[in-house]
């Protein structure tokens, strides 16, 4: 997305794994253990999932961020299609500005916490949005973050972090004295979810793609056919034909060969 600032890679694997593949502006963390919560969930991809909830804390953590207020968080399974710079400015003047300018409080006259979402295309969802791309502000979404962090808890059975924050924009929205308000921006020409419905061909046929292309690790990309994704993925992020020789592309999960990314030294910006 043509993007020059800085980005947070959070991540469990090992920092020796992404030695020399990213410049200044990239900042790799490491979870606590004790975030990990091994064996608590039934579903062990909840343990990854949590992490949403926590991600204030590490930020609190690098100095060299300290002057960052605005945090744009975003799956691994997401896709720049277009500049980052289209997509700030159009969510910033439509969504951030006006709540800003309207400032809630409640009754103990504290700003209530925010986080802004994008709608899912599904019809079947009583949320209206989806977890996969957050805007938080570090100083305001806290509490947010904490209730969503607290029922994802109550919940070991669960198998879905978006089940736990639509349970939150209920009880929230219920309440004369909320402490958490879910703002769901409208997906417009800023996002879109790939599936057997909206094919990666028919996005690829298209002239522009949306500057977020959310092709989800779950049953939305799992019958995109494997061959298609990688064509696509190769031409959003514009490789080059040896850069698609040495990245190996997943049915449902784009991510790179380690091996051959360190022997070859030809890949620079794929991160599983």
């Amino acid at each position: 997305g043509d993007y020059t600032g800085k980005v947070v890679l959070l991540t469990d694997a090992p920092v020796l794994r992404y030695e020399g593949v990213f410049d200044e502006n990239v900042i790799v963390v490491t979870n606590k253990a004790e975030d990990m919560m091994n064996g608590y969930f039934s579903a062990g991809a909840m343990k990854y999932k949590r992490f949403k909830t926590t991600i204030l804390d590490y930020i609190a953590q690098e100095k060299s961020l300290d002057n960052v207020n605005w945090i744009f968080y975003m799956d691994i399974d997401i896709l720049m299609g277009a500049p980052f710079s289209d997509l700030l400015k159009g969510i910033n003047q439509k969504y951030i500005l006006p709540s800003a300018r309207g400032v809630e409080r409640s009754n103990n006259d504290e700003e209530v916490s925010k986080l802004y979402v994008f709608k899912d295309q599904s019809d079947q969802s009583t949320f209206i949005g989806s977890s996969g791309f957050i805007i938080m502000n570090r100083h305001t979404s806290e509490d947010c973050l904490d209730l969503w962090q607290e029922e994802i808890d109550s919940h070991p059975e669960s198998r879905f972090d978006s089940a736990a924050l639509a349970t939150i924009v209920e009880r929230e929205n219920s309440n004369d004295d909320r402490r958490c308000k879910v703002i769901a921006m409208e997906m417009e020409n800023y996002i879109s979810y790939p599936t057997n419905v909206l094919t990666l061909e028919e996005m690829m046929n298209g002239s522009t793609y949306t500057s977020l292309i959310h092709i989800m690790n779950s049953f939305k990309a799992s019958t995109i056919n494997a061959d298609v994704t990688k064509n696509f993925v190769g031409d959003v992020l514009r490789l080059t034909p040896e850069e698609k020789e040495y990245t190996k592309f997943g049915k449902s999960i784009v991510h790179p060969s380690w091996n051959d990314w360190r022997n070859k030294n030809t890949v620079n910006s794929l991160t599983s």
